[in-house]
Protein backbone atom coordinates (compact mmCIF):
# COMPACT_ATOMS: atom_id res chain seq x y z
CA UNK A 1 0.00 0.00 0.00
CA UNK A 2 0.73 3.40 -0.37
CA UNK A 3 2.30 5.34 2.88
CA UNK A 4 -0.58 7.63 3.26
CA UNK A 5 1.05 9.92 5.82
CA UNK A 6 4.48 10.65 3.67
CA UNK A 7 4.91 14.05 2.42
CA UNK A 8 2.20 15.67 4.64
CA UNK A 9 3.29 19.17 6.96
CA UNK A 10 0.60 19.76 8.46
CA UNK A 11 -1.08 19.18 11.68
CA UNK A 12 -2.10 15.58 13.26
CA UNK A 13 -5.71 16.17 12.39
CA UNK A 14 -5.06 17.54 8.84
CA UNK A 15 -2.95 14.49 8.54
CA UNK A 16 -5.30 11.59 9.36
CA UNK A 17 -7.91 14.18 7.12
CA UNK A 18 -5.28 13.70 4.17
CA UNK A 19 -4.99 10.15 4.65
CA UNK A 20 -8.74 9.80 4.00
CA UNK A 21 -8.86 12.41 0.94
CA UNK A 22 -6.31 9.84 -0.48
CA UNK A 23 -7.88 6.86 0.34
CA UNK A 24 -10.99 8.37 -1.61
CA UNK A 25 -8.68 9.63 -4.55
CA UNK A 26 -6.90 6.29 -4.76
CA UNK A 27 -10.51 4.53 -5.90
CA UNK A 28 -10.20 6.32 -9.59
CA UNK A 29 -7.71 3.31 -10.00
CA UNK A 30 -10.20 0.78 -9.93
CA UNK A 31 -12.84 3.30 -12.04
CA UNK A 32 -9.89 3.01 -14.51
CA UNK A 33 -9.51 -0.46 -14.68
CA UNK A 34 -13.42 -0.87 -14.93
CA UNK A 35 -13.30 1.88 -18.11
CA UNK A 36 -10.87 -0.41 -20.02
CA UNK A 37 -11.38 0.52 -23.65
CA UNK A 38 -15.15 1.96 -23.70
CA UNK A 39 -14.89 5.65 -23.70
CA UNK A 40 -16.41 7.57 -20.43
CA UNK A 41 -18.78 9.43 -22.63
CA UNK A 42 -20.62 6.18 -23.54
CA UNK A 43 -21.08 5.23 -19.70
CA UNK A 44 -24.41 5.19 -18.25
CA UNK A 45 -25.12 7.59 -15.35
CA UNK A 46 -23.08 6.29 -12.48
CA UNK A 47 -24.84 5.52 -9.12
CA UNK A 48 -24.48 7.94 -6.61
CA UNK A 49 -26.16 7.82 -3.39
CA UNK A 50 -26.50 11.32 -2.57
CA UNK A 51 -28.23 12.07 -5.23
CA UNK A 52 -30.28 8.81 -6.05
CA UNK A 53 -31.64 9.24 -2.48
CA UNK A 54 -32.66 13.12 -2.17
CA UNK A 55 -34.50 12.14 -5.78
CA UNK A 56 -36.28 9.29 -4.12
CA UNK A 57 -37.35 11.79 -1.15
CA UNK A 58 -38.41 14.16 -3.23
CA UNK A 59 -40.98 11.04 -4.78
CA UNK A 60 -41.72 10.62 -1.03
CA UNK A 61 -41.90 13.75 -0.38
CA UNK A 62 -44.57 14.48 -2.76
CA UNK A 63 -46.26 11.02 -1.97
CA UNK A 64 -47.50 12.81 0.93
CA UNK A 65 -44.24 11.38 3.66
CA UNK A 66 -42.25 14.60 5.22
CA UNK A 67 -39.27 12.91 6.58
CA UNK A 68 -36.01 13.54 4.81
CA UNK A 69 -33.17 12.81 7.70
CA UNK A 70 -32.01 9.07 8.80
CA UNK A 71 -34.45 9.71 12.45
CA UNK A 72 -38.26 8.78 12.05
CA UNK A 73 -41.12 7.97 14.96
CA UNK A 74 -42.72 5.38 16.20
CA UNK A 75 -40.21 2.83 15.92
CA UNK A 76 -40.73 2.69 12.01
CA UNK A 77 -38.49 3.76 9.11
CA UNK A 78 -39.49 6.68 6.89
CA UNK A 79 -40.33 6.08 3.24
CA UNK A 80 -36.86 8.63 2.87
CA UNK A 81 -35.09 5.43 4.68
CA UNK A 82 -36.53 3.04 2.31
CA UNK A 83 -34.80 5.44 -0.68
CA UNK A 84 -31.73 4.38 1.60
CA UNK A 85 -31.93 0.83 1.78
CA UNK A 86 -33.57 0.38 -2.01
CA UNK A 87 -30.38 2.20 -3.28
CA UNK A 88 -28.39 -1.17 -1.74
CA UNK A 89 -31.10 -3.83 -3.08
CA UNK A 90 -31.27 -5.47 -6.21
CA UNK A 91 -34.75 -5.07 -6.40
CA UNK A 92 -38.00 -3.78 -4.30
CA UNK A 93 -39.04 -7.41 -2.75
CA UNK A 94 -35.08 -7.03 -1.65
CA UNK A 95 -35.85 -3.79 -0.46
CA UNK A 96 -39.20 -4.49 1.73
CA UNK A 97 -37.25 -7.20 3.18
CA UNK A 98 -34.93 -4.66 4.71
CA UNK A 99 -37.62 -2.44 5.95
CA UNK A 100 -39.32 -5.74 7.45
CA UNK A 101 -35.79 -6.03 9.67
CA UNK A 102 -35.14 -2.55 10.08
CA UNK A 103 -39.00 -1.82 11.47
CA UNK A 104 -38.35 -5.34 14.11
CA UNK A 105 -35.40 -3.55 15.17
CA UNK A 106 -36.40 -0.73 18.01
CA UNK A 107 -35.79 2.95 18.00
CA UNK A 108 -32.16 1.98 16.52
CA UNK A 109 -31.23 0.46 13.23
CA UNK A 110 -27.59 -0.20 12.33
CA UNK A 111 -27.51 -0.52 8.58
CA UNK A 112 -23.99 -2.77 6.74
CA UNK A 113 -24.96 -3.01 3.02
CA UNK A 114 -23.69 -6.70 2.37
CA UNK A 115 -22.36 -5.26 -0.41
CA UNK A 116 -20.25 -2.59 0.98
CA UNK A 117 -19.15 -3.93 4.36
CA UNK A 118 -17.26 -0.52 5.37
CA UNK A 119 -20.70 1.55 5.42
CA UNK A 120 -22.90 1.81 8.08
CA UNK A 121 -25.75 4.39 8.35
CA UNK A 122 -27.33 4.45 11.79
CA UNK A 123 -31.63 5.08 11.85
CA UNK A 124 -32.94 6.39 15.25
CA UNK A 125 -36.60 5.97 14.28
CA UNK A 126 -37.65 7.08 17.63
CA UNK A 127 -38.00 10.89 17.47
CA UNK A 128 -40.03 13.51 16.80
CA UNK A 129 -41.12 14.90 13.62
CA UNK A 130 -38.93 17.78 14.03
CA UNK A 131 -35.53 15.50 13.82
CA UNK A 132 -37.16 13.52 10.14
CA UNK A 133 -37.02 16.95 8.63
CA UNK A 134 -40.83 17.50 8.17
CA UNK A 135 -41.98 21.28 8.32
CA UNK A 136 -42.55 22.61 12.60
CA UNK A 137 -45.02 24.74 13.37
CA UNK A 138 -44.41 28.33 11.13
CA UNK A 139 -42.53 26.59 8.96
CA UNK A 140 -44.03 26.40 5.77
CA UNK A 141 -46.30 23.13 5.00
CA UNK A 142 -46.81 22.50 8.74
CA UNK A 143 -50.10 21.00 9.07
CA UNK A 144 -50.82 20.28 12.66
CA UNK A 145 -53.02 17.86 11.87
CA UNK A 146 -50.71 15.25 9.79
CA UNK A 147 -47.38 16.40 11.27
CA UNK A 148 -45.77 13.16 9.97
CA UNK A 149 -46.95 14.00 6.56
CA UNK A 150 -50.60 13.39 4.94
CA UNK A 151 -49.52 9.74 4.14
CA UNK A 152 -47.86 9.18 7.79
CA UNK A 153 -44.12 8.43 7.83
CA UNK A 154 -44.86 7.18 10.98
CA UNK A 155 -47.21 4.46 9.93
CA UNK A 156 -45.02 1.89 9.23
CA UNK A 157 -46.00 1.91 5.48
CA UNK A 158 -43.61 4.82 4.33
CA UNK A 159 -40.37 2.81 3.83
CA UNK A 160 -41.81 0.06 2.07
CA UNK A 161 -43.36 3.36 -0.17
CA UNK A 162 -39.51 4.37 -0.41
CA UNK A 163 -39.23 0.95 -2.08
CA UNK A 164 -41.76 1.26 -4.48
CA UNK A 165 -40.99 4.89 -5.75
CA UNK A 166 -37.24 3.95 -5.95
CA UNK A 167 -38.12 1.95 -8.83
CA UNK A 168 -39.56 4.97 -10.82
CA UNK A 169 -37.47 7.84 -9.69
CA UNK A 170 -37.17 9.72 -12.60
CA UNK A 171 -33.45 10.01 -14.07
CA UNK A 172 -32.14 7.17 -11.13
CA UNK A 173 -30.86 3.92 -11.73
CA UNK A 174 -32.40 1.75 -8.53
CA UNK A 175 -32.03 -1.87 -9.16
CA UNK A 176 -30.21 -1.50 -11.96
CA UNK A 177 -32.83 0.11 -13.79
CA UNK A 178 -31.80 0.87 -17.55
CA UNK A 179 -32.72 4.89 -18.01
CA UNK A 180 -34.08 5.96 -20.86
CA UNK A 181 -32.24 8.24 -23.04
CA UNK A 182 -34.31 11.35 -22.25
CA UNK A 183 -33.04 10.10 -18.42
CA UNK A 184 -29.52 9.89 -19.16
CA UNK A 185 -29.77 13.37 -20.74
CA UNK A 186 -31.41 15.20 -17.48
CA UNK A 187 -29.02 13.11 -14.90
CA UNK A 188 -26.02 14.44 -17.12
CA UNK A 189 -27.05 17.72 -17.34
CA UNK A 190 -27.41 18.16 -13.56
CA UNK A 191 -23.98 16.90 -12.96
CA UNK A 192 -22.08 19.33 -14.34
CA UNK A 193 -22.12 21.18 -10.98
CA UNK A 194 -20.65 18.14 -9.18
CA UNK A 195 -17.40 18.02 -11.95
CA UNK A 196 -17.16 21.65 -11.15
CA UNK A 197 -16.49 20.83 -7.51
CA UNK A 198 -14.77 17.68 -8.00
CA UNK A 199 -12.25 19.32 -10.11
CA UNK A 200 -11.83 22.30 -7.66
CA UNK A 201 -11.00 19.60 -4.68
CA UNK A 202 -8.47 18.32 -6.69
CA UNK A 203 -6.64 21.58 -7.58
CA UNK A 204 -6.47 22.13 -4.32
CA UNK A 205 -5.19 19.18 -3.20
CA UNK A 206 -2.60 18.77 -5.75
CA UNK A 207 -1.39 22.53 -4.36
CA UNK A 208 -1.64 21.21 -1.33
CA UNK A 209 0.63 17.95 -2.06
CA UNK A 210 3.23 20.81 -4.16
CA UNK A 211 3.42 23.25 -1.40
CA UNK A 212 2.25 25.66 -2.99
CA UNK A 213 -1.14 26.18 -0.92
CA UNK A 214 -1.05 25.02 2.96
CA UNK A 215 -4.95 23.59 3.52
CA UNK A 216 -6.13 23.59 7.34
CA UNK A 217 -7.88 20.15 8.78
CA UNK A 218 -11.06 22.04 7.99
CA UNK A 219 -10.37 23.22 4.32
CA UNK A 220 -9.38 19.03 4.11
CA UNK A 221 -12.16 17.69 5.43
CA UNK A 222 -14.02 20.25 2.87
CA UNK A 223 -11.87 18.79 -0.21
CA UNK A 224 -12.42 14.91 1.54
CA UNK A 225 -16.14 15.27 1.38
CA UNK A 226 -16.65 16.74 -1.86
CA UNK A 227 -14.55 13.74 -3.14
CA UNK A 228 -16.54 11.37 -1.06
CA UNK A 229 -19.82 13.12 -1.97
CA UNK A 230 -19.56 12.83 -6.07
CA UNK A 231 -16.37 10.76 -6.65
CA UNK A 232 -18.51 8.44 -8.58
CA UNK A 233 -18.41 11.29 -11.79
CA UNK A 234 -15.07 10.05 -12.11
CA UNK A 235 -16.38 7.00 -13.94
CA UNK A 236 -18.15 9.24 -15.96
CA UNK A 237 -15.56 11.95 -16.92
CA UNK A 238 -11.91 11.14 -18.33
CA UNK A 239 -10.50 14.69 -17.31
CA UNK A 240 -11.20 14.40 -13.70
CA UNK A 241 -10.40 11.01 -13.31
CA UNK A 242 -6.68 11.38 -14.99
CA UNK A 243 -6.43 14.85 -12.65
CA UNK A 244 -7.41 12.27 -9.81
CA UNK A 245 -4.72 9.43 -10.51
CA UNK A 246 -2.31 12.58 -11.11
CA UNK A 247 -3.14 13.44 -7.86
CA UNK A 248 -2.23 9.99 -6.40
CA UNK A 249 1.32 10.37 -8.21
CA UNK A 250 1.99 13.68 -6.89
CA UNK A 251 1.21 11.97 -3.53
CA UNK A 252 3.56 9.28 -3.77
CA UNK A 253 6.00 10.97 -5.47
Amino acid sequence: GIAMARGVRSSSMAKRTTTTVMAIALSAAPIADALGSCPPSSLPVVPDLTADREACTDDCNSDGFCCTTNAGGCGQMTCSGGCHLAWYSDNVSACIAACQEANSAGCTYEHQPSNDITTHTTFRTCTGHEACGCPVDGDAGFDPDNVWGTSNDCSGGGCIRGCELAATTFGHAFYGRSLADGEVAYRRSQTGGYEAQLADALESLHSHIAGTVELSGAQLAMEAATIERHGQQLGVNETLLVRALDLVDAFEA
